[in-house]
């Protein structure tokens, strides 16, 4: 048997050094995790629920309270057998070409049988309003630069109720009835146009004549429009806080059109009665991105009836689930605008990353201390809808950790499919798990049982476009699941949260990219036992089991056999476990080097003999077995046994991230080098990174490259043999400080950087120049790289 060697030059110290061009960050706040769904308490203040791409909406409710009572106007005008629902169903989400071929006989399917439209049809007068108000609409979103333009062409015919606004109202409102329907919805009209205008004349006779101290949806817009108008002293913050109440289409606008932050107590001799000081203080909660339980306290106390309450309440709720569970969950910490780090940090992510670790530990007590207080409040809280309340107490329950409370909370509340059933279902469902113990096989059963009915109800995929209104929270049903692995985890049933873990795979986790194909193995890639591997493997090729718990395991996101036999093979070459090793690659059915599969990728070892001979390698277990018979030559000693150790610790340098085969221990390559262990789920570019040191130390510092080196130094008499252990262990020491510089430089080093390398480089290398400079070997090197020479 001929000893091998590793194919390497110095060349490679001369290669540059992959950036992180753009990097990878979070944007926006999409990461945050939120267990109680808000939209319990309806969708009118959508857009103000804790989260950053709601508020930057501009899509308001499509049914709140606003357009309910606009509609329950417009059915009572038309007259008896025309519901609000009619109304509702033509009024809104109908554009003016809907109601331009309406008019010329070719109304749009099921037109003819509404009840409203009939009689809107009979009305010429209606009719001419409807198409007026429909020419005016405009569709209020947000639109993005990618987007396609408007195509604002419309039908022949549509242009002469898009011009001429003003002068169409007033012809409108000087023909219509003194107080009757038409006359305060030209009203309206014209004080919405004067407004635009800046016309306060205008806007204020109008004001005064149709809508001061009126009550009903288009006084309130009204009203909202006109606040601008009061002489008083900070009256106009009021009228914007009365707004948010009585108008929620307009709650967006009332939050950008008021400061950042309020403090009610600068505005106390403008606020008329109680009801208006609540609703003063909800509008300062609102603003408050921190906690606002003290603002919160304040609208209750005025005013227990004010549905702002129910608002500030889910945000509380909502925010205390981010604070205490998103990192927890996620391993995402907060984020960071592309290409700008935080004004504390200004070395590095590794600084960065220890100020949030102790931020976060410092928080967290502040936040539990705050969660106490909210319970506190929760207690003396009392809803209009008893069932909002008790889930409040027990969803502030379950993150208190006292699941007892939970369950006798929602004990009265039926579990269902939807709204406030389906919030009870999974308040009793996070009870089980985390107040049971849930290596007991029943508990396990129920656990998926309750997961499996959540798989049926909750949404899985998010849609090309998110509908702000629609309640759907596509991250709920992977927060779930991964709550239930980290349960699992903590039992120290690894297997259990693997599968679970793999369920909840559209959660973000950690702020770095991964292949969907790794994201699948991602859980497993780190310090698990062999045994925890065997265990997956055996479930997933286990037949069909119809218990709960089976149908759960077949339904989660699990990679093909193949993956797990050639992730089982890495981890146990990692541990230099290579019996092991060998045979779980032997079990593969299709033999790879690569994970990606079929790749063939040069060979860390190569003939002794032959020089420059690189073959390829098709088969992982064919490498192990030629690893295990040099490790065999190693015991026999001398020259022999020397080069074996050689060639051994040259196979572990190339397949460090120093070498051509990396893809021997590592499913991914990092643009920047880590300057240390990353901790799971977090990487750095790429999520495949050592998560512990051992394999921190073998895969960045080819540490097993080190022992190997040492066996061959000891055995070696042969002086060319000799000089080549002695330049490969040099090589090793300086790439370890290049690297070492290169990352923490981000790849690209100054002149500065670059004299302290040459300095390294001369005292690594010297002594083997003034050794061996006259061998064989040593000439035959600087054929390759002749500055070896210089020096």
């Amino acid at each position: 048997m001929r000893p091998f060697i590793l194919i390497f030059t110095l060349l490679l110290m001369l290669q540059p050094a992959t950036g992180d061009a753009c990097g990878y960050n979070l944007l926006g706040e999409e990461y945050r995790i939120a267990l109680l769904n808000p939209f319990i308490i309806g969708e009118d203040y959508a857009p103000l629920f804790y989260s950053a791409d709601r508020l930057n909406t501009t899509r308001n409710a499509k049914a709140g309270k606003d357009r309910q009572r606009n509609v329950a106007a417009w059915a009572r005008e038309l007259g008896p057998g025309v519901s609000p629902e009619d109304v509702m169903s033509i009024l809104y989400g109908t554009t003016l070409e809907d109601w331009i071929n309406a008019k010329t006989g070719n109304a749009p399917a099921g037109w003819v049988s509404n009840g409203a439209w009939r009689a809107i049809s009979q009305r010429p007068d209606l009719l001419e309003y409807a198409l007026y108000a429909k020419g005016y609409e405009q569709e209020n979103v947000v639109t993005y630069w990618w987007d396609d333009e408007e195509d604002n062409s419309g039908l022949p015919g549509t242009e002469v109720y898009r011009a001429n606004y003003h002068s169409r109202a007033l012809a409108g409102y000087n023909k219509a009835a003194k107080g009757s329907f038409l006359k305060e919805r030209y009203a309206y009209q014209l004080l919405l146009l004067a407004y635009y205008d800046g016309d306060e004349e205008a806007m204020e006779t109008y004001f005064m004549r149709h809508f001061k101290g009126k009550s009903g949806a288009l006084a309130d817009w009204a009203r909202f429009h006109f606040a601008g108008q009061w002489n008083e002293e900070g009256r106009y913050t009021i009228e914007m806080a009365n707004a948010l109440r009585a108008v929620p289409e307009k709650a967006i606008a009332v939050y950008f059109r008021t400061p950042d932050e309020i403090n009610p107590n600068d505005y106390a001799v403008a606020v008329r009665n109680n009801p208006e000081r609540s609703n003063l203080y909800a509008l300062a909660a609102v603003k408050q991105k921190g906690r606002a339980l003290a603002y919160l306290r304040k609208a209750y106390e005025f005013d227990p009836a004010n549905p702002l309450v129910e608002l500030l309440l889910v945000r509380e709720i909502n925010k205390l689930e981010d604070w205490l569970m998103t990192n927890p969950l996620t391993g995402v910490g907060p984020a960071v605008i592309n290409f700008q780090t935080p004004a504390w940090d200004s070395e590095s992510y590794e600084d960065y990353g220890k100020i949030v670790d102790r931020l976060r530990r410092e928080n967290v007590a502040k936040d539990r201390a705050y969660l106490k207080e909210l319970r506190e409040f929760l207690s003396n809280y009392r809803s209009a809808d008893p069932s909002l309340g008790a889930i409040f107490r027990a969803q502030t329950a379950l993150l208190d950790e006292d699941y007892r409370t939970a369950l006798k909370e929602t004990s009265a509340l039926a579990e269902g499919q939807e709204g406030t059933g389906l919030q009870v279902r999974i308040v009793r469902y996070l009870a089980l798990l985390q107040g049971s113990n849930v290596n007991d096989a029943n508990v396990k059963e129920e656990v998926a049982r309750h997961l499996l009915a959540l798989d049926k109800v909750l949404p899985k995929q998010d849609p090309d476009h998110y509908e702000f209104t629609s309640g759907a929270n596509y991250k709920l049903l992977p927060a779930l699941n991964r709550i239930a692995s980290q349960r699992y985890a903590m039992a120290g049933d690894t297997t259990t949260a693997y599968f679970l873990y793999n369920r909840s795979l559209k959660l973000i986790s950690g702020d770095v990219w991964s292949s969907d194909n790794y994201r699948q193995i991602d859980f497993l890639d780190r310090g698990i036992s062999l045994n925890t591997i065997d265990k997956v493997i055996a479930a997933v090729k286990q037949p069909k089991d119809n218990s709960s718990f089976g149908k759960l395991v077949k339904s989660s996101s699990i990679p093909a056999v193949n993956e797990l036999y050639n992730l089982a093979g890495t981890l146990a070459m990692r541990k230099n476990n290579l019996p092991a090793a060998a045979a779980y690659f032997a079990n593969m059915t299709q033999p790879s080097y690569s994970p990606r599969g079929g790749d063939e990728l040069p060979s860390p070892l190569v003939d002794m003999l032959g020089a420059g001979d690189v073959r390829s390698l098709t088969s992982k277990e064919m490498l192990v077995r030629q690893l295990i018979e040099l490790e065999s030559l190693t015991k026999e000693g001398g020259n022999e046994g020397a080069a074996a150790c050689l060639a051994l610790a040259q196979a572990w340098y190339n397949m460090s991230d120093f070498g051509p085969a990396w893809y021997m221990l590592s499913y991914g390559k990092s643009s920047i080098r880590p300057t240390g262990v990353v901790a799971w789920p977090g990487g750095f570019s790429h999520a495949a990174v050592p998560h512990n040191q051992a394999d921190f130390d073998l895969y960045y510092l080819a540490s097993r490259s080190e022992e190997y080196f040492g066996c061959a130094e000891a055995m070696a008499t042969n002086e060319q043999l000799k000089a080549e252990i002695d330049l490969s262990r040099r090589i090793l020491r300086y790439r370890v400080i290049e690297e070492n510089a290169l990352a923490q430089s981000w790849g690209w080093l100054d002149e500065d950087g670059v004299a302290a390398l040459a300095v390294e480089y001369r005292n690594i290398m010297s002594p083997f120049i003034r050794k061996y400079g006259e061998s064989d070997y040593a000439t035959r090197v600087a054929m390759q790289c002749s500055s070896l020479m210089e020096l």
